[in-house]
C-alpha cells in the first residue's frame, strides 16, 4: 500500500515512521524547506500525561470575558478570523461543561499515556538521541487556591491511575534543588513523576533517519494545494510540483489541515493558536532547573534542550502569524528575571512564533474522512509533541485496517 503523509512536523514524521515500519510504501510531503518547521520547533519540550488537560473547562468560562478584550495574560483572540471565530468559539464554549470536559480530558489522557509509552520504546529500541529526560514535571502555583484548582484539574487523570505528589516549598527544592537559590522560590507544586521532556525537533531529525532506512521518500518545498477527484472519489493531491497519487492519504498539516479537508468533503472546526517561545543559552547551570516546569502563576512553561532552556508563553487564538512582538515576550522575560535572573543569555536568545492547531471540540481529529482514501491526524493543540507517537500509532492502524492500540471512537472525524 502506498501512503502519502501530508506534513513533516513531529506528528507527520511519526506517522510516516509507523506506516513504513508496518510495511507501507510512504511518501512524506511538506511545503517547508525541511522538516519540523511549524509548531514542532516552537514548543516547550514537555511530554505530559499528568498535565494532559484541555483548554475548554468550567473554569475557563470565567476567564472568557478577559480573553475577549485582551486582558488575560495567557491568551487573547485575533478577531481577523471573522465569523469563523464566532462559530468556532460557540463550539468551544459548549465543550466547557463538566460532562464534555471530563470526556475530553479522559480521551486526551489515554492518547498521551499511549504516546509516552511509545516514545520510551523508541528511545530504548531505536537508540534515538533527542535529549529525553525522564525526571517528571513540576507544575507550580502561587497560592493554596490556585493549587486546589490544579488538583481538581487532575482528577480524571488520577482516577485513570496517574501518580502525583503535592509539594510545599521544601518539597519543591527537594525535587529540584535549583529553586533553592531562586529570589522568588515557588511555594506549592504538583509533581508528576512519570512525565518527561525532550527536544521534539531533534526527535524528528533522528526519526527521519530511521524513515530513510525504511525507504520513506521525502519531498520538501512542495506546496499542498487540494485533493483532486474523479467519479470514484479522491484521485490524488495537487501540489506545486504536480499531482501526487497514493492508495491512502494522511493529513498531518496542523492548522492548515482544515483548508485541505474542505477539498475532500470534510469539515474540521479548527483554529490556529500562535504561541511564543524563547530559546536561550544557559550561563549559570546550577540555577536552571533540570526538570520540566509549568508555572501557572507566571504563565510560562520551560524545559532544557541540551545547554539551552526553551521557554514558551501565551497564545493568540485565530492567528498564524510568525511575527514576534516585544510585548508578547514580556511574560517570558518577567518570569526569567523573577525565577533565575542572569542565569540565561537572553540578549542572544532565539525567539519564535508558531501556530498550534486547536479543535473546537478539544480532541484531535484522528481517523478516516468521508472518502475512504483520506485520513486525518491533526488538531492536537498544545499537546502535539506529547500525543504525536500515540496518534501516529492509532492512525497507522486505522489506515492499514489493523487492530488499534486504543479505542479510536473519541477521535473520529464524523
Amino acid at each position: 500500500m502506498r501512503v502519502a503523509v501530508l506534513g513533516a512536523g513531529v506528528v507527520g514524521v511519526a506517522t510516516a515512521f509507523y506506516l513504513a515500519q508496518a510495511g507501507c510504501e510512504v511518501v512524506l510531503i511538506d511545503a517547508a524547506d525541511g522538516p519540523g518547521d511549524g509548531a514542532t520547533c516552537g514548543n516547550a519540550g514537555i511530554l505530559t500525561a499528568g498535565d494532559s488537560n484541555v483548554w475548554a473547562s468550567p473554569s475557563t468560562l470565567g476567564s472568557i470575558p478577559s480573553v475577549l478584550v485582551g486582558r488575560d495574560p495567557s491568551m487573547c483572540v485575533d478577531w481577523s478570523a471573522g465569523t469563523a471565530m464566532i462559530g468556532w468559539g460557540a463550539r468551544f464554549v459548549r465543550e466547557c461543561t463538566p460532562g464534555h470536559n471530563r470526556k475530553n480530558v479522559a480521551a486526551s489522557h489515554r492518547l498521551a499515556t499511549l504516546s509516552l509509552r511509545a516514545i520510551r520504546e523508541l528511545n530504548d529500541d531505536e537508540g534515538l538521541d533527542f535529549g529525553l529526560r525522564q525526571n517528571g514535571l513540576l507544575v507550580l502555583f502561587d497560592d493554596r487556591t490556585a493549587l486546589e484548582k490544579g488538583i481538581e484539574a487532575t482528577r480524571v487523570q488520577k482516577e485513570a491511575g496517574e501518580e502525583y505528589e503535592i509539594l510545599d516549598r521544601a518539597g519543591v527544592v527537594d525535587v529540584e534543588p535549583a529553586f533553592e537559590t531562586s529570589p522568588t522560590p515557588p511555594g506549592l507544586a504538583i509533581y508528576s513523576p512519570n512525565d518527561m521532556s525532550a527536544d521534539s525537533l531533534a526527535f524528528v531529525l533522528q526519526l527521519l533517519d530511521r524513515c530513510a532506512a525504511l525507504g520513506v521518500e521525502t519531498r520538501y518545498a512542495c506546496n499542498i494545494e487540494s485533493f483532486t477527484e474523479h467519479s470514484a472519489g479522491i484521485a490524488g493531491v495537487e501540489t506545486s510540483t504536480g499531482t501526487i497519487t497514493a492508495d491512502r492519504y494522511v493529513v498531518c498539516l496542523g492548522h492548515s489541515s482544515s483548508r485541505l479537508a474542505r477539498s475532500a468533503g470534510d469539515t474540521l472546526h479548527m483554529m490556529p493558536a500562535t504561541g511564543f517561545s524563547a530559546t536561550a543559552n544557559i550561563v549559570d547551570d546550577g540555577r536552571i532547573p533540570e526538570i520540566a516546569v509549568i508555572h501557572e502563576g507566571r504563565h510560562v512553561a520551560f524545559s532544557r534542550t541540551g545547554h539551552q532552556l526553551r521557554l514558551t508563553s501565551s497564545a493568540v487564538v485565530g492567528s498564524s502569524s510568525r511575527s514576534v512582538s516585544d510585548a508578547k515576550l514580556s511574560t517570558i522575560r518577567d518570569a526569567t528575571e523573577a525565577l533565575f535572573p542572569d542565569a540565561l543569555d537572553l540578549a542572544n536568545a532565539r525567539h519564535g512564533a508558531r501556530a498550534r492547531p486547536v479543535m473546537a471540540r478539544n480532541r484531535p481529529a484522528i481517523g478516516r474522512g468521508t472518502d475512504h482514501r483520506v485520513f486525518y491526524n491533526t488538531g492536537h493543540g498544545a499537546l502535539g509533541w506529547t500525543q504525536a507517537c500515540g496518534s501516529a500509532l492509532l492512525v497507522s492502524a486505522l489506515v492499514r485496517g489493523a487492530t488499534t492500540p486504543i479505542d479510536p471512537t473519541d477521535f473520529a472525524i464524523h
